[in-house]
């Protein structure tokens, strides 16, 4: 991946952290409570609102 793309990959995770943290939010959600809804650990729900761990 050359260093453009990978930014740009990067800014299109961390949009999708923010597009989740505002959903989870909406629906008054902790990010513990998502994550047992959806089989992830709570650490993980973090991560991917910060943008450092892409989904599977």
């Amino acid at each position: 991946m050359t260093g453009g793309s990978a930014r740009a990959a990067g800014a299109s995770w961390a949009e999708f952290g923010r597009r989740l943290r505002s959903l989870r939010r909406a629906a008054g959600l902790t990010q513990l409570q998502l994550g047992l809804r959806v089989g992830y650990h709570h650490s993980a729900v973090s991560k991917l609102e910060a943008g450092l761990r892409e989904p599977p």
